[in-house]
């Protein structure tokens, strides 16, 4: 009787349901009913045993007492009131075993929302990883650009102060035109063909002189006098005033052409300005070969595609080209499978290319001309309109563009050369003139740094 009190007035049950109530507010409801049905079961017990310590007070009293003494009980009593302290135990295991099973469901809730939440911690942990690697990957990328641009603007720098030391050596020397004087304030406003100023021209294959692509090409090349940096005074000298300056400066006839193809010597004097013509027609070639113009090209600019066409893959192609088609394949795949265009259409484009290819096979470097790489850059063109998987074909043909106005340069580096050698020579040979003078009047020489400084006197009086 003394257990059952106790277990029903344990205040580590109390204890624990109250700390577990403040843990988690929202579990009240579970709380609430396990704090019923332990009332219940502990008023229950209470009843049974006041309903047991009444028999047997009831019973006692029954009994007459011999010598003040309580009677022994007898063998049936013994055993009733042994049943009666079986079921009483039986009866608290059982209330104990139902405040277990509900504090284990109440305990097995609370698990499985804690794991809930701590499902939602480790995807928020997730998510926030996530954001923050793009933020460091969007930070590099931010780094990178900005080292680019501070590079593009050193080297703009040098440009700049390159074209002030340029200026200010051709205003030095007297060499500055008035028109250009009379225009800084001016050229901003005037377009290109309002300009009547001597200019560095190199005339296209269809005979028509670069107007804008000349200025896009200034702008890349030049910084804008407008910039920081620029010389006082000269803020409104435009690029058309100062290719005039410079090709004054180097001799050149104004509102003359620069031919590509004229012999080296006869532009030596462009070695000392920094603008070779060659390198100034590649850049202009070279923006030429990026333009989007419409095409010229037909099957009667090209020669030997005779033989009879021959079927590879959805094209039909003369024996002349089935072994440039089959490199093509063979190297770079078939081009023309990323071309939704039908094959009738897409064909002659097709034929095309292959017969540019085959034409730069039988083609040495000194046989290749403007007109040539240009009527090539159309056909590549058409190919890549079709979605035709030609890039590499541009890529090779700006490679040949360089390498054609380098082959312009080597007459003028041999001709440098041979001057080179030619005054190296004449160095020598008054040397020779020198050590020969030298030797011939020693005697004298020596006498004559005797009296230098000093009065003819000298020696007269030892």
């Amino acid at each position: 009787m003394d257990d059952t009190t106790s277990e029903a007035t344990n205040p580590c049950s109390t204890s624990e349901m109250a700390s577990t109530s403040m843990y988690n507010p929202s579990s009240h409801t579970y709380q609430w009913h396990f704090q019923q049905q332990m009332n219940e079961g502990t008023a229950h017990t209470q009843a049974n045993q006041y309903q047991f310590l009444q028999g047997e007070a009831f019973e006692a009293s029954l009994q007459p007492r011999l010598g003040g003494r309580r009677r022994t009980l007898s063998e049936e009593e013994r055993k009733e009131r042994r049943r009666q302290s079986d079921w009483n135990y039986k009866q608290r295991k059982k209330n104990k075993e139902n405040e277990m099973i509900i504090q284990n469901k109440f305990l097995q809730e609370e698990i499985g929302r804690l794991s809930t939440e701590n499902r939602q911690l480790k995807e928020e942990s997730v998510r926030l990883s996530i954001e923050n690697r793009h933020f460091k990957d969007e930070s590099v990328r931010l780094s990178i650009e900005n080292r680019n641009l501070k590079e593009e603007t050193g080297q703009l720098t040098l440009e700049n102060k390159h074209l002030e030391e340029r200026i200010r050596g051709l205003q030095g020397k007297g060499q500055l035109p008035a028109q250009v004087l009379q225009r800084q304030d001016s050229y901003v406003s005037q377009s290109i063909s309002q300009v009547d100023q001597p200019r560095v021209h190199v005339q296209d294959h269809y005979g028509m002189e670069p107007n804008n692509e000349e200025a896009v090409y200034r702008e890349h090349y030049w910084m804008d006098s407008n910039n920081e940096g620029a010389v006082d005074g000269f803020d409104g000298l435009g690029m058309d005033d100062l290719l005039c300056l410079l090709c004054a400066e180097n001799g050149m006839i104004p509102n003359g052409r620069v031919a590509i193809n004229e012999p080296a010597h006869e532009h030596e004097e462009c070695s000392h300005s920094g603008l070779c013509p060659a390198e100034i027609a590649k850049t202009k070639f070279l923006m030429k070969l990026d333009e989007e113009v419409m095409s010229k090209v037909d099957s009667n600019d090209f020669t030997g595609l005779e033989g009879e066409p021959r079927k590879v893959g959805r094209y039909s192609f003369p024996l002349s080209l089935i072994p440039t088609v089959v490199r093509i394949n063979n190297v770079y795949g078939d081009v023309s499978a990323t071309s939704l265009i039908s094959p009738s259409i897409s064909g002659t484009i097709y034929f095309l290319f292959c017969a540019t290819i085959r034409e730069m096979e039988n083609l040495q470097l000194e046989e290749v001309t403007e007109d040539k790489m240009l009527k090539w850059r159309d056909v590549i063109k058409d190919a890549l309109r079709l979605n035709f998987n030609v890039r590499f074909a541009m890529e090779h043909l700006k490679k040949i563009a360089c390498a054609y106005f380098g082959l312009q340069e080597c007459p003028l580096l041999q001709g440098l050369d041979e001057k080179i050698s030619n005054l190296e020579a004449e160095v020598n040979d008054w040397k020779k003139k020198r050590d020969n003078i030298y030797q011939e009047s020693k005697m004298c020489i020596d006498a004559a740094k005797k009296f230098r400084g000093v009065p003819v006197s000298t020696g007269l009086f030892p």
